[in-house]
């Protein structure tokens, strides 16, 4: 039931959108920041971890922040940079435990922008009771719960709290996502089957939320576009544990 929150090979994962890495216009500096993330990556993998922090400390706060290209790397691939890295640099782990509590602090005091850079940190500590516990501060219809995204829509779904869940990531967003991947053409055998994979994940994942929050004729538009997408003996049977689980009837 987890939600597939990692991208697929050559994509950024955005709040309701997927992007193609190659996407934006080329600049010179999106590519001098470009050059720099891969060299961070680098060190990180091979090199002085000591470097490798404090380039990829650069990227976060200066070189993705000027180059609005790097907006959906800069909350997902880069912060993941940063807890791999952790792994063997215990300064890269206190670093994100810092830019966690920051970013709380400015959530909770009413900077949104701030709420998508917590919960990702949030998501790369495994903090997801100190994810929910903020969630839970913020009065419900805050702009800035939308803002938590589907990084609390997967905590949320695991609880079964389905209405909250839609909260985070209404339906209008799961079509959006739906059709956007649909649209986008697969370059190889490979990657045609991850693609279906990931868009039968997600849209099991969109119909257990809205057959559990009570809106049939969301899920009954959902439970359409999965069987355009696979119709599969082994997809229906997930679909029903799914509908049954969310107290749905599968008729």
């Amino acid at each position: 039931m987890n939600l597939r929150l990692a991208a697929l090979p050559g994509l950024i994962f955005g709040f309701g959108l997927l992007a193609p890495l190659g996407a934006a216009e080329t600049t010179p500096g999106r590519e001098a920041v470009q050059a720099r993330y891969r060299a961070a990556q680098q060190e990180a993998r091979t090199g002085n971890p000591e470097q490798a922090l404090r380039e990829l400390v650069w990227c976060f706060d200066e070189g993705m922040v000027s180059e609005p290209a790097f907006r959906g790397v800069r909350l997902s691939f880069l912060i993941r940079d940063f807890a791999q890295l952790a792994r063997r640099h215990p300064p890269a782990a206190e670093f994100m435990q810092r830019r966690c509590a920051e970013a709380e602090v400015r959530m909770l005091g009413g900077e949104q922008e701030a709420t998508q850079e917590f919960a990702a940190w949030c998501e790369s500590l495994g903090e997801e009771t100190r994810l929910m516990e903020a969630f839970g501060r913020i009065p419900a219809g805050d702009a800035r719960r939308r803002l938590f995204g589907l990084r609390a829509f997967r905590v949320l779904l695991q609880a079964r709290r389905y209405e909250e869940a839609l909260e985070v990531f209404p339906f209008s967003s799961m079509l959006r996502l739906l059709e956007a991947a649909a649209a986008r053409p697969a370059t190889t055998p490979v990657a045609a089957e991850a693609e279906r994979r990931f868009a039968v994940g997600n849209c099991l994942d969109y119909i257990e939320a809205v057959a559990g929050a009570k809106q049939p004729e969301s899920a009954r538009q959902l439970r359409e576009k999965l069987k355009a997408i696979d119709d599969s003996p082994e997809t229906r049977s997930e679909l029903e544990k799914r509908l049954a689980r969310a107290a749905l009837p599968a008729s």
